[in-house]
């Protein structure tokens, strides 16, 4: 095995062994690595002297990140990457996160800011991107609070601006989000389009690995070579992809691209191909590593270094095959490469989906050598502009869910265990060994096939009161029955697809047998909609229902029987009783405390062991006789972090601590779930 990849492999394995999320890989990368590299110095001493230099040197880069900055009221630095309402900044030592809103700053701008640090402090729902986690994956822990901020130097292209006057014709939010994800991999995440292309895994094939980055800059100098040598084409290639990469700078797929491609030039025409591509890519690994050893947890850069490792040494088998037979087989092994991080951004597999994706990225790569012509030219696009409606048109039509099949996301030790068993596979498929190949591939399929049965199902049931924020959201699962207590509600977020459908594809769940709406409130129905155009609701039930219902094994009683005398929602709520493995719930809904009074006049004894907290805490419900009488061991209270009501209010927290109640809370635990077992 090369010697530049076992230092690329010790080095990278230090930094995932110093980041506790990613401490089993760092473990496994280290000894194989340390395996090989003993191995090879029995050959060769000096082998195994630099491998030592690279751990050491890679010890001391990731230390230096870990320095506490001293507190200050100043701060000079550079603004590295800029978004709408907030900007990262690095002065030198360390990156902060700063709020504003401000569009006069823009990314390479030089600033100072008169402002003190604080911690980051960032909450994300069930199922959503964490900001947080992206942050910190970045090195960023800590926020500048800001009093004031300057600008020491205006860098001369405003990136950002120009990005928005490309963008700013006249065009269909659907249009903007295509351009936009095609050119700049800003896809608007809240709109329907956007939800196409992550269920089609499109942002991880197209934006995260650069690939048609590489096409324009191969076919560019394709089309030059006609006329001009092959070096030339190259290097004029590079020079029009320059204002392209100025508009993308901050972005390291473009940097990683313009990299590979100007050290595979430099290799080929002055070193002579002296080094390898694995050789090449391994030195620009530990290169990008020592600038900055937090660009390992960036999606860039791990899918596509694992990308280019596997196709790498697959490479001597997919090139047995002649060109079309061998781009099938490429884009086959890019599925299975592909098929953990595919898994863990959408919770299912689904071959007709990823066959759509392969052969819209196929689409899509002309059409972005005549994309980027827009940075100079955003007039006369009418043709271009059918041609994405039909793309938009084509890929909001994809519809194969019918052959989704829900799975959870792999953890580390199964995500190590895959690549081990893709990596032995390809190994028996070069030295053509038959009979390993039937016995490898039997025990995956066999693997799979236990992996995404809902045999967990089968033997337990569960109560979830989902983070969905500001509102209320239940799961209640007996075995394979499923049933929904409110959807949630969210303005400016779909959190049926972002958050609902994720957390029920994870449990392998594919319908909702029942939905209770508590009452029409919207961060309690909101959510409503979507899910039933998205997802299988065989039933909906509302408080104009009558009650009893049983569903399943599980029969629900509605304690609120005064609805039809209010007029106002809130008085209307469900309030819904329901036994599981001997536990008592009991969910509130945003029922006031007279129809709590009401309800404990008319029934002498309500048992209750986790009580779903009325009206997200509010000081209206959960009145003090109420809790007297019912005594539940634990309450939860569904509400959204550092919501604009102050929920839940300090005078219910004080009821159910002077009644010594356990109180949880979704604003700080997150999802909160009671598993049982049959």
């Amino acid at each position: 095995m090369n010697n530049l990849f076992i230092y690329f492999l010790l080095y990278i394995s230090n930094i995932l062994f110093f980041n506790s999320k990613t401490f089993l890989y760092g473990i496994f990368v280290f000894i194989f690595a340390l395996f090989k590299l003993i191995k090879m110095a029995k050959e060769n001493k000096k082998v195994l002297c630099i491998g030592l230099a690279i751990i050491f040197i890679s010890l001391v880069r990731i230390a230096i990140t870990k320095i506490p900055f001293p507190e200050s009221n100043e701060y000079i630095g550079i603004i590295l990457v800029k978004k709408d309402n907030y900007f990262i900044f690095f002065n030198g030592f360390k990156k902060f996160y700063v709020y504003s809103k401000s569009p006069s700053f823009d990314e390479l701008d030089v600033v100072k800011i008169l402002g003190s640090q604080g911690n980051l402090n960032f909450v994300s729902l069930e199922k959503n991107f964490s900001f947080q986690d992206y942050l910190t994956d970045q090195g960023i822990r800590n926020s500048i609070e800001v009093r004031n901020i300057k600008t020491l130097f205006d860098f001369p292209i405003n990136f950002n601006q120009y990005k928005k006057l490309v963008l700013s014709n006249n065009f269909t939010d659907d249009q903007k989000s295509f351009i936009g994800g095609l050119l700049f991999s800003n896809y608007n995440s809240n709109n329907d389009f956007a939800n196409h292309v992550k269920i089609l895994n499109l942002f991880i094939l197209f934006s995260v690995t650069g690939i048609y980055l590489n096409f324009f800059l191969y076919s560019v100098a394709k089309l030059l070579s006609f006329k001009l040598s092959a070096e030339k084409s190259e290097f004029i290639s590079l020079i029009i992809f320059l204002p392209y990469l100025l508009l993308n700078i901050t972005r390291f797929t473009t940097i990683k691209v313009l990299f590979f491609y100007v050290f595979r030039m430099i290799n080929k025409y002055t070193l002579e191909n002296f080094y390898t591509k694995i050789e090449r890519i391994s030195i620009l690994g530990i290169f990008f590593m020592f600038i900055n050893p937090f660009i390992v947890f960036s999606q860039a850069f791990y899918i596509s270094y694992v990308i280019s490792i596997f196709l790498n040494f697959s490479n001597s088998y997919i090139n047995r095959f002649k060109r079309y037979k061998k781009r099938l087989i490429l884009h086959v092994f890019l599925f299975f490469i592909l098929l953990p991080f595919s898994i863990k951004n959408t919770y299912t597999i689904n071959v007709f989906t990823s066959v759509a994706g392969y052969i819209l990225i196929s689409l899509f790569k002309p059409l972005f050598l005549f994309s980027v012509f827009l940075l100079f030219a955003p007039k006369n696009i009418k043709f271009y502009l059918k041609i994405v409606d039909f793309l938009i048109t084509a890929i909001k039509n994809i519809d194969f869910k019918i052959f989704d099949i829900n799975i959870p996301s792999f953890n580390q030790v199964l995500i190590i265990l895959y690549f081990i068993v893709f990596i032995i596979f390809v190994y028996f498929l070069e030295i053509n060994f038959a009979k390993m190949k039937k016995y490898i591939l039997s025990f995956v399929l066999l693997f799979f096939a236990i992996y995404i049965a809902p045999i967990n199902n089968l033997v337990t049931f569960e109560t979830c009161f989902i983070n969905v924020g500001q509102g209320d959201s239940t799961l209640i699962r007996y075995q394979n029955t499923t049933i929904l207590v409110d959807s949630g509600g969210l303005e400016y977020q779909d959190l049926a697809v972002n958050t609902l459908i994720p957390f029920l594809k994870e449990r392998r769940i594919y319908k909702v047998d029942a939905l209770f709406i508590t009452h029409n409130d919207f961060d309690h129905v909101g959510a409503t909609k979507s899910l039933r155009k998205h997802f299988r609701v065989k039933k909906i039930y509302t408080y104009n229902d009558a009650f009893p219902i049983k569903i399943g094994n599980i029969k629900f009683s509605n304690l609120n029987k005064y609805s039809n005398q209010y007029e106002e929602e809130n008085y209307k709520s469900m309030v819904l009783n329901f036994v599981i493995k001997d536990f008592n719930f009991l969910i509130m809904g945003d029922a006031p405390s007279e129809i709590e009074k009401r309800i404990i006049k008319d029934n002498k004894k309500i048992n209750c062991d986790i009580l779903k907290v009325g009206h997200h805490g509010s000081k209206t419900s959960t009145s003090e006789e109420f809790i007297k009488k019912v005594r539940p061991k634990e309450a939860v209270i569904s509400c959204g972090y550092k919501n604009i009501f102050k929920h839940p209010h300090k005078e219910v927290l004080d009821t159910l601590n002077k009644y010594k109640i356990k109180i949880r809370r979704t604003d700080l635990e997150g999802t909160i779930k009671y598993k049982f077992w049959i």
